[in-house]
């Protein structure tokens, strides 16, 4: 009985250790500061233009990512490009 309730209270402290993680898919992201793509690999762009087909439509259009990771919208990048409120 003993090794029995041993194990449960392993199992249930594994448990609430691993549900306050959070797991993020790959895509657009967001959090206070703005937009920023999560590769598979789980790094971000950063410094650098990407073309992504983020909504899927089958079109992908050209992001600017700054320094941060964050997708520019309504501005012109470092490069002298403007992009659209949406940040293509």
């Amino acid at each position: 009985m003993k090794r029995k309730a041993l194990k449960g209270k392993i199992l249930a402290a594994a448990l609430a250790a691993f549900s306050g993680m959070t797991s993020l898919a790959m895509g657009w992201q967001m959090d206070d500061t703005g937009w920023w793509w999560l590769r598979e690999d789980g790094t971000w762009l950063a410094n650098t233009w990407a073309w992504i087909d983020g909504d899927g439509d089958g079109t992908a259009e050209c992001y600017y990512f700054d320094q941060n990771g964050y997708m520019l919208a309504s501005t012109t990048t470092p490069d002298g490009y403007t992009v659209d409120a949406n940040g293509a």
